[in-house]
């Protein structure tokens, strides 16, 4: 009986929620705290908000989780759709975040998930970006692969390699990727691929880790490795679904 109580009370959330989100419960003390947005706003946007638009940032509204970050869908109540990234783990300072910040919302491509702006409340970074309506590459080739025929494919891959080229060779100075996957590039409503961790390698590291980065040769793609992980992707569904045949 009593093993029965406690699956039961674990199944139903109690005290299972209470770890994941004990964050959240530390910045309720700074939902009046302002988001900072890159282009002035018609309205102001605070802490607040974001915390309604995602139900208290609950697994529910998880677009995408990794170790360093989780991305959450939100939806504002004048009818408009956010993307919201928590940094699990931010080695930078207050001051040098801003700065990097600012560097980061200055980027623009039609391969990039356009960063609109940040908030920081105590000791958590929150990331506003543009919502991609057909979430992460890696979700559309896990639940939906078999619905993607190859010119789709095709348009996929060379948007995310047109992205990633640009930040290799397009920007000055070039921008340092974190590590470049399946849930780290987007899909707007045309299945353009838009790279959605560009800079954040700097927010992850310390400050001599951040001097290392900036003054070393910027890294490029050798042996086509960046490409290899998304083309295996592509790969594996093609020949489960023509296993399924």
């Amino acid at each position: 009986m009593w093993w029965w109580c406690y699956a039961n009370r674990k199944r139903s959330g109690v005290g299972g929620d209470d770890e994941s989100n004990s964050w959240t419960d530390k910045v309720r003390a700074y939902k009046l705290v302002q988001v900072s947005l890159f282009q002035k706003p018609l309205v102001k946007v605070r802490l607040v908000d974001l915390m309604i638009a995602t139900n208290n940032f609950s697994r529910e509204n998880v677009i995408v989780s990794t170790q360093t970050e989780t991305t959450y869908r939100a939806d504002l109540s004048d009818g408009s759709t956010l993307a919201i990234k928590r940094l699990n783990v931010c080695k930078l300072h207050e001051r040098q975040f801003h700065v990097e910040m600012n560097k980061l919302g200055q980027l623009r491509h039609p391969n990039l998930t356009p960063l609109l702006g940040y908030c920081i409340a105590e000791d958590e970074k929150l990331l506003v970006y543009k919502y991609m309506s057909n979430g992460t590459l890696s979700s559309v080739l896990h639940k939906n692969g078999n619905l993607l025929d190859w010119p789709t494919r095709l348009r996929i891959a060379v948007s995310a390699a047109r992205g990633l080229a640009w930040f290799h060779h397009g920007c000055r100075p070039a921008i340092l990727l974190q590590q470049v996957s399946s849930d780290a590039i987007f899909l707007d409503e045309d299945y353009d691929a838009r790279i959605v961790d560009s800079g954040l390698a700097r927010l992850l590291t310390s400050s001599s880790d951040c001097w290392y980065h900036r003054h070393r040769k910027p890294r490029t793609i050798r042996n086509g490795r960046c490409c290899d992980h998304i083309h295996n992707r592509f790969q594996t569904t093609h020949n489960n679904r023509s296993a399924s045949l």
